[in-house]
């Protein structure tokens, strides 16, 4: 148990300090406009704190105890605050510091769901990963006072240097606008309404919610990965990252990539793969997985070559942007066709998940497996 989630079971700080973490939580997950009700206590009608996701609007509902309790207490505590997501509500959340299994969840959620409610859990593990991530350790400071250690300040920094890569970008597609706007303003009447339609705002880079959400394969379809081609590759790329500058959607990288800290340093990992090698490592990444994909029987083995074709389509770095969200995508889906189950918000994507890629670069891919299993395995 490392501190993150130590702190987490053994809450010491009251209901007010919890719904703020876990107002924070339900920001890092993917939901928006999140009220909290009366987080300084007094009467919210069993709704701590109501919030959107998907265009529906959901009532959260907060259960930090002070150390581990029995199913039968948790399940006591969802019902009595499900009761509080009345019809004007599509959807109820529970957030809570409790460890819960597949089968509890589930028996969970199917309360929700028998009342027509899409239903979501925020669990320990699934708040732990949230916390543990470089999206996340800003969260972790403010609420459990627990600072970064160097190799979580290594990942934030990579991960921070890609958001504002992103940023910059965007903000340089606007001001390639506004100057055309400019330009065009002396051009007479019917180029000014051309100049609104050209200033329209940016729309905001779109979210990761893959590396949060949960996924069970319920139809009897054959699988999507098997046939696994680089053309899925981008077609991944197309879907997910439509927020990026047309002429990189769905296009293999054509320029160097390097991949350095903060300060300009390399890092330790490996670096990417030379543009004019990454077709043909593409290629050879696909077939490999098609031709083991039909002796995959065991769980060890299923697990050991999903772990290898994440850490080997990483390295090879096809795409400018996005690559990470393409891989988690691809992740994901080989999860769902060889194990039914893909519960993506368990995968640790802080600084032990730069580690294992680095280990793994380096031959030794044991630790991200041991990453990896916690999406397929409870």
């Amino acid at each position: 148990m490392n501190d993150t989630e130590l702190r987490l079971s053994f809450w010491r700080d009251g209901s007010t300090k919890s719904e703020r973490l876990a107002a924070a939580a339900l920001k890092l997950s993917g939901y928006e406009e999140i009220d909290p009700q009366n987080p300084l206590g007094g009467p919210d009608g069993k709704k701590d704190i109501v919030c959107i996701k998907g265009g529906v609007r959901w009532v959260a509902a907060v259960f930090f105890p002070g150390g581990p309790k029995s199913f039968s207490a948790v399940k006591k505590k969802y019902l009595s605050d499900l009761a509080g997501a009345t019809n004007e509500y599509g959807g109820f959340v529970f957030v809570t510091n409790q460890t819960l299994t597949a089968k509890q969840r589930v028996t969970l959620t199917k309360y929700a769901t028998d009342l027509r409610k899409e239903a979501d859990l925020i669990h320990l593990q699934q708040l732990q990963n949230l916390l543990d991530s470089p999206h996340g350790y800003g969260v972790r400071i403010q609420y459990l006072s627990i600072p970064m250690t160097l190799e979580e300040q290594l990942s934030w920094a990579v991960q921070s240097d890609s958001q504002t890569a992103q940023a910059l970008t965007a903000h340089t597609r606007e001001l390639l606008l506004l100057r055309a706007s400019i330009e065009r303003m002396s051009a007479g009447q019917e180029d000014i309404v051309r100049t609104f339609k050209l200033s329209a705002p940016m729309a905001p880079p779109t979210a990761d919610l893959i590396s949060v959400s949960s996924f069970v394969k319920s139809d009897s379809w054959s699988s999507i990965s098997v046939q696994l081609t680089p053309a899925h590759i981008l077609l991944f790329h197309r879907l997910l990252c439509f927020d990026l500058p047309k002429r990189s959607v769905g296009q293999l990288r054509t320029e160097d990539a390097w991949l350095g800290t903060s300060k300009g340093r390399s890092t330790e990992l490996a670096q990417p793969m030379r543009p004019q090698d990454i077709k043909g490592g593409l290629e050879e990444l696909c077939k490999a997985w098609v031709d083991e994909y039909p002796g995959l029987r065991n769980p060890d083995d299923k697990l050991r070559a999903i772990s290898k074709f994440h850490a080997r389509l990483l390295l090879i770095h096809p795409f400018l942007d996005g690559n990470g969200r393409v891989a988690r995508a691809v992740l994901m889906q080989q999860c769902l066709d060889l194990f039914q189950r893909a519960e993506m918000s368990l995968l640790n994507k802080g600084a032990d998940y730069y580690s294992a890629l680095k280990n793994a670069d380096q031959g030794n891919i044991d630790p991200l497996i041991d990453l990896i299993r916690p999406i397929v395995f409870d």
